[in-house]
């Protein structure tokens, strides 16, 4: 296949859990069943958050997994998956604002000001936002050096997430400790890269 038509099947596939959410709030409100649960709006909160949390693991793993294991292709199309990041990500905070706190804009500062997890959330947010914007090859003309500079946004942004999960698992700490580790790998190969590239200079 032509990278371009993989890239359009990447868009397609990235689009399916959304579009398949949009059929359950669907099924929802003309009543009929779901797999929601009792509490829909909560599961879909979760549910986007889980899907923008994966695949900024794959965008953060893409550099890791060519050193280790000589994987190209996230690396090559990782401008479809850092988008789609974003766009879960937008989703997921719509999301909490219309479902769990069904408008009252208020309450979000409030929430940002007395929730540690929340805080962590929306600033990771901020830092993802210039990540998108320029996620474009315009930008990366016009930045030039720079663009690199601001991409490294990702390692605040992706802690500052992880943070965000924990904090929110509470108790059950399993599935995030294991995320956890992805990102100290992830971390742990970039890392050598960075060095090889001083040692180089």
């Amino acid at each position: 296949m032509k990278p371009a038509q993989i890239q359009l099947l990447l868009v397609a596939l990235l689009c399916l859990p959304a579009l398949s959410l949009f059929w359950q709030i669907a099924q929802v409100l003309q009543g009929l069943p779901n797999d929601l649960g009792p509490d829909p709006g909560k599961a879909i909160v979760i549910e986007l958050g889980q899907w923008s949390l994966w695949i900024l693991l794959l965008v953060f793993s893409a550099t890791p997994l060519r050193q280790w294991f000589g994987w190209r292709s996230l690396v090559v199309h990782r401008r479809v998956f850092g988008i789609a990041v974003f766009c879960y990500y937008g989703l997921h905070i719509t999301a909490y604002v219309v479902f769990l706190l069904e408008l009252h804009f208020k309450e979000i500062v409030e929430d940002v000001l007395q929730r540690p997890y929340i805080t962590m959330g929306m600033l990771s947010a901020v830092l993802l936002m210039p990540l998108a914007w320029t996620s474009n090859d315009y930008s990366v003309r016009r930045l030039g050096r720079n663009w690199k500079r601001l991409h490294r946004l990702i390692y605040p942004a992706i802690l500052f997430v992880m943070i965000h999960v924990i904090w929110m698992a509470r108790s059950d700490l399993l599935q995030p400790l294991f995320y956890l580790l992805i990102v100290l790998l992830c971390f742990a190969g970039r890392s050598q890269e960075l060095f090889r590239r001083v040692k180089g200079r």
